[in-house]
């Protein structure tokens, strides 16, 4: 069992490395995406289901623990952790940003070597209210376990001098690799990420906001893949960690990309029902997603760290996280 739906302890996030200052817009000029897949609607059947449960629930870059046991005729893809990418002060992006300057209205380009070996080169373009940086990596260590390797564009802006943010935005402009313990993990160019804070208070440790996505991978020979996946979040980390997401929308790539199932938007537009995390336990939630012909599959959270997917033909395949 791996324990990885938890968000990896997500997020006391980004702006105790990003140091931003001023009033921030947002926009997402500049940023690639992913090319357009023409596929059918996947069957409505819960085995589908399952695949993309795990693609949007499973899988942390910080141990690439993306399989997970399910039965032995369900695909076992590697999933994809967005918030952990974007805001885990132990991610990816929380890494590379320890190494801004706060070097205001001019272009600043150097470069590093990596602590466990590689390089890292940087070109960063600030101003009072916003970032833009790109940051290119060959075969650059963070630690021995933990090898990143591409191109990666980064942009943000925040307010009341480094206390709150506005977004934060992560791009691809080229296939970009991560090697982690045992697998090497790609995302391709294009994939893309953004986060839009309504409340950002890093003092006592609260966030909210929207997050939206479209992300391909691939590990082992498997690929995952979303397009516009869109979540209303919290996360309270105060007192006892409580994190809820609420997804609202999106389309979820099944069968090695041939085939996809669409978030059902009507289900849950008000977020009565969504994911609830306390003490990086996922006790609650559900959701709904629609396949070929209209057809129904049913997502709900059934027993601690467990999601039983269920189709209109009465089958329950359970995912334990």
């Amino acid at each position: 069992m791996f324990d990885t739906l938890c968000k990896s302890g997500v997020a006391i996030a980004a702006a105790t490395v990003l140091f931003l200052s001023g009033c921030g817009g947002g926009g997402g000029s500049g940023t690639t995406s992913l090319p357009t897949l023409n596929v059918p609607e996947a069957n409505a059947t819960a085995a589908n289901g399952a695949e993309a449960v795990i693609a949007i629930f499973s899988g942390q870059i910080g141990g690439l623990t993306g399989y997970l046991p399910l039965a032995a005729t369900v695909p076992q893809p590697a999933g994809f952790d967005a918030t952990y990418f974007m805001l885990d002060k132990a991610g990816p992006v929380s890494k590379v940003m320890g190494y801004r300057t706060q070097t205001l209205n001019a272009t600043y380009s150097d470069s590093y070597d990596c602590p466990y070996g590689g390089t890292m080169s940087y070109t960063e373009s600030s101003t009072e209210t916003q970032m833009d940086a790109t940051v290119t990596f060959s075969e650059c260590a963070f630690d021995v376990n933990f090898v990143m390797d591409g191109k990666m564009r980064m942009r943000a802006a925040g307010t009341n001098y480094g206390d709150t943010l506005s977004y934060m935005e992560v791009s691809f402009p080229a296939d970009f690799t991560i090697t982690d313990d045992m697998y090497t993990f790609y995302i391709s160019a294009g994939s893309n990420m953004r986060t839009d804070y309504s409340e950002y208070d890093d003092v006592y440790g609260y966030f909210a906001g929207t997050m939206t996505s479209s992300v391909q991978w691939g590990v082992d020979g498997d690929m995952g893949r979303y397009d516009n996946l869109t979540v209303v979040f919290t996360e309270d980390y105060y007192s006892i960690p409580i994190e809820t997401y609420c997804y609202k929308s999106g389309r979820i790539y099944v069968n090695d990309l041939t085939a996809s199932l669409d978030i059902d938007e009507a289900y849950d537009s008000y977020c009565d029902y969504k994911f609830y995390y306390e003490d990086f336990d996922l006790l609650s939630g559900s959701m709904r997603l629609i396949g070929s012909g209209g057809g129904l599959i049913y997502v709900n959270v059934t027993d601690i760290n467990t999601i039983t997917v269920s189709d209109q033909n009465g089958t329950d395949i359970n995912v334990t996280l």
